[in-house]
């Protein structure tokens, strides 16, 4: 035997490896769509339900959020008038001292 008979066996039974492993990888996809398929024909009427407690839950978070930034925002925005107002009563103009 010599080597290039040993080089064109070695090629071959690396064609059949990719052979294999290219199957194994399409086997476990086929599986792997048709269980997605059963999972998402199984959560179908569950969808609904979940869409609607996401929108409830968006509901009270946003309401939470108005609680919560209203006073923030109020507190930014006496700030601001009170900034303005002492620029006004000492005449400078908006952006502070003359450039």
């Amino acid at each position: 035997m010599n080597i290039p008979f040993w080089r064109d066996v070695s090629l071959v039974l690396l064609a059949v490896e990719a052979f294999a492993l290219a199957l194994i990888a399409l086997v476990a996809s086929y599986f792997a769509s048709k269980g997605l398929l059963r999972v998402r024909s199984f959560l179908r009427p569950l969808f609904p339900r979940i869409r609607a407690r996401v929108q409830q839950i968006e509901r009270i978070m946003v309401q939470v959020g108005e609680v919560v930034v209203a006073p923030i925002i109020a507190i930014y925005v006496l700030a601001a008038r009170v900034g303005r107002t002492a620029l006004a009563i000492a005449g400078l103009p908006r952006g502070g001292a003359h450039r």
